[in-house]
């Protein structure tokens, strides 16, 4: 808990219940800053309907949003594979305000601009006479997620409840107030938006770089034509499977054009091992070993730790060769069939697991560079390698050790690897940076609105 471990308050200044969190000092103080600003504040319940139109089944061509689908940095939607089924989903029009009631300190709130349905997680918010742009903008304030933080209850799955979110206090400026809000925080995601574009190309010439330097000329994409998808195979040249995606293609033929050897993984590589699997009644709350899983590994192939799971410490002692190690290339085995493949360097410090989602490859770095490794695997997921690969399950996808033994990767010297990953290492340096201007320009923001609203220096 923040703030002081020992305080006392008078009962008549005790709010709603009588939790200590919920009425520390930290709470007191953020409360009065959005309560008693520069500007009268009213309860979000007083200012916003709360919408529960429930369905029962997913609509074809209707959009479902997930907590997973809001990124938290700047509430912007982010399609995520398509799910199948749902028990229940709230409906949403453009214009709405989805509230997360789980986990407030993962900042989810998102200003819908279509219609759609959404995980009953979120609260449907429909306000009247106040910008709704300006009050997901209060909402998404740094003061606001602390305050709402605090307010959590649970362990396991910490929520707010209902009453205390139509409690929020949200100040109420003029117009012209609340619009100068609204365009400082529209220019700073537009120049968030742009950085991150930029970085996102620098980060697309990884693979052309790869490629380049091997010596390699990938062939040119099939047209789809029928023609071009009737194949023939001999029986003899099958290898225990029968689905016609892994026969389409000789997958690794390109590889004959590269300039340097090439060589299965298991001749360059000293370890293979999956990481474990942990039910909810495994996991701990905020507290312990986090373990690794393929939500904390994102597009850019860095580790992200904001949907974390969390383990008993004492497994590091009863586990001791779970813990991961520095120098592990991560592979994630086991996802959706596009997903397969995503391969992350661990160079973490501190303790960690990982679910039995991530394969743990431990290299001899007499022959190989991990982080050569990660690049040439990261390639193959990106090239749909490993989704040819993949055998189908219940809805998942996934490629298990054996296959990763027999994988074929072009192996230069040491000094060329090194070379190469140097030249990795400079574009993920500078998309990196981009990346980080492009939080301090909503960072900067939030700040200017800050101090617009609640007088904050």
């Amino acid at each position: 808990m923040s703030g002081p471990v020992i305080f006392k308050l008078p009962l008549v200044k005790v709010r709603g219940r009588l939790d200590p969190r919920a009425n520390q000092p930290l709470v007191q103080e953020l409360r009065n800053r959005l309560k008693y600003g520069l500007y009268p504040a009213n309860p979000l319940g007083a200012i916003a309907n709360f919408r529960k139109v429930i369905v029962n089944q997913l609509v074809d061509g209707v959009t479902y949003i997930g907590l997973e689908n809001i990124n938290g940095t700047d509430g912007e939607y982010a399609p995520t594979s398509d799910r199948e089924s749902v028990s229940s989903a709230a409906i949403f029009s453009s214009g709405d305000i989805l509230f997360p009631k789980l986990r407030p300190y993962l900042n989810k709130t998102h200003l819908a601009n279509f219609d759609g349905i959404c995980s009953t997680e979120f609260h449907v918010l429909k306000v009247f006479d106040v910008s709704p742009e300006y009050v997901t903008a209060i909402l998404r304030t740094n003061s606001m997620v602390q305050l709402t933080s605090q307010w959590m209850t649970g362990n396991t799955l910490p929520r707010l409840q209902t009453a205390d979110i139509q409690e929020i206090p949200i100040p109420i400026p003029p117009k012209s107030i609340q619009k100068q809000v609204v365009d400082l925080m529209s220019l700073a995601y537009g120049q968030k938006k742009r950085l991150e574009i930029e970085a996102t190309a620098l980060l697309a010439q990884v693979d052309g770089v790869l490629l380049k330097h091997l010596g390699i000329n990938l062939p040119k994409r099939n047209s789809g034509a029928i023609g071009g998808r009737i194949f023939i195979r001999k029986l003899s040249a099958m290898e225990h499977r029968l689905d016609s995606l892994f026969y389409q293609t000789s997958l690794l033929d390109f590889l004959q054009s590269s300039y340097f050897p090439i060589q299965v993984l298991s001749s360059v590589v000293n370890t293979f091992q999956s990481g474990f699997a942990a039910g909810k009644g495994d996991q701990v709350f905020d507290k312990g070993v986090i373990q690794i899983r393929p939500t904390n590994i994102n597009e850019d192939r860095e580790f992200i730790f904001d949907r974390n799971v969390y383990l008993p410490e004492k497994l590091l002692q009863e586990f001791p060769n779970d813990r991961l190690q520095k120098g592990e290339v991560l592979f994630n085995n086991t996802n959706s069939q596009e997903l397969v493949g995503k391969t992350v360097f661990f160079d973490l410090d501190g303790d960690y697991f990982c679910s039995n989602h991530i394969t743990r490859i431990g290299v001899d770095t007499t022959k190989l560079n991990p982080r050569y490794l990660c690049a040439v695997l990261n390639a193959y997921q990106r090239m749909k390698i490993f989704y040819a690969m993949c055998v189908n399950w219940n809805n998942q996808s996934g490629i298990n050790i054996e296959a990763l033994r027999k994988l074929r990767i072009p192996v230069p010297s040491l000094t060329i690897q090194a070379n190469i990953v140097a030249e990795f290492e400079l574009l993920e340096s500078q998309a990196r940076t981009l990346r980080q201007q492009a939080l301090q320009k909503l960072d900067t923001a939030k700040a200017q609105v800050e101090h617009l609203i609640f007088g904050i220096a």
